[in-house]
């Protein structure tokens, strides 16, 4: 048996009592933003002023590699709508199971781990596509997209540390 010492802290031990519904507000914010993104994607809503990150990046690449990754996006579209689809559908149960009295912390623990699998499928299809979408930009295109890529992660660390600096 591991010596208590040497075993992880139990999620609301990290966190705090203060701290865990912060997970919740996480999960559903990613789930929120996933919707987000994918709407753009599959609606065409992928000019420069859209919102979602996604589209922030594909706004700094040239027209023509532009068009390209939305055109391997959209090829893609088949794999992609049935896996988000399945997110929608498990985020549905967790949000039965949380709301669940008396609340059940297995049954929610249960939704959970079908919301992630169904996440990471999900994300698998996705990224598939981008993958797709990469191999048909210029070099130029590649290299903007990275770029942005990493301007896109720094604005969201960003906001996330403002909203735990700041709780906005």
């Amino acid at each position: 048996m591991m010596p208590a010492s040497a075993r992880p802290a139990p999620v609301a031990g990290v966190l705090g009592r203060r701290g865990f519904p912060l997970l919740w507000v996480s999960l559903g914010l990613n789930a929120f933003l996933a919707a987000l993104c994918l709407s753009h994607l599959l609606h065409g809503g992928l000019g420069p002023a859209a919102q979602a990150p996604i589209a922030r990046i594909v706004g700094a690449l040239r027209p023509d590699d532009a068009a390209r990754f939305r055109a391997a996006l959209d090829a893609r579209r088949g794999a992609i709508t049935p896996a988000r689809a399945a997110v929608s559908d498990a985020q549905a149960r967790l949000a039965a199971a949380i709301r669940r009295t008396p609340f059940d912390p297995p049954g929610v623990r249960a939704a959970l781990a079908d919301w992630q699998a169904s996440w990471q499928a999900f994300v698998v299809s996705f990224n598939a596509a981008v993958l797709a979408g990469l191999a048909d930009l210029s070099d130029d295109g590649r290299a903007r997209f990275a770029d942005a890529s990493l301007a896109e992660d720094a604005r969201h660390v960003a906001a996330q540390q403002s909203y735990l600096e700041h709780g906005r």
